[in-house]
């Protein structure tokens, strides 16, 4: 992981994410408590993707591993990024088990790579009449 932080085009934050930005968004940066779009893949590692997303999923940055509540935060619509998110910022030592099966998803103390696209903010649903 460190080498990438290393790599031209990746920044490294105060916490320990790298980052490296693929396309630049526009306008405000997200905030905490937003339901934010985005479309990501998660992937081990070594590559292997664990899950993925084919439409864009609604994301509070209060409801998800502190490493992608952080990068959501520095994102802005229409960015995408390649992030690498130490273990201690993703499921650190419990991991992360699939409630049906018990199988473990993400071993414990294990550094995740994601590919994410923020699309915007999902517009709060109106009262009905």
């Amino acid at each position: 992981m460190n080498k990438k932080a290393a790599e031209a085009g990746y920044k490294k934050t105060e916490s320990g994410i790298v980052y490296k930005v693929i396309t630049e968004g526009a306008g405000e940066n997200f905030t905490d408590g937003q339901n934010i779009l985005t479309k990501y893949k998660g992937m081990h590692i070594d590559g292997k993707v664990f899950d993925e997303s084919q439409e864009p999923v609604a994301f509070n940055t209060k409801g998800v591993i502190a490493g992608f509540a952080e990068i959501l935060k520095l994102m802005k619509p229409g960015m995408k990024v390649e992030v690498i998110i130490p273990s201690e910022l993703a499921y650190g030592a419990d991991g992360s088990q699939n409630p049906m099966t018990g199988e473990m998803t993400i071993e414990p103390n294990e550094t995740l790579v994601f590919e994410m696209e923020t699309v915007g903010v999902q517009p709060e649903k109106q009262p009905t009449k």
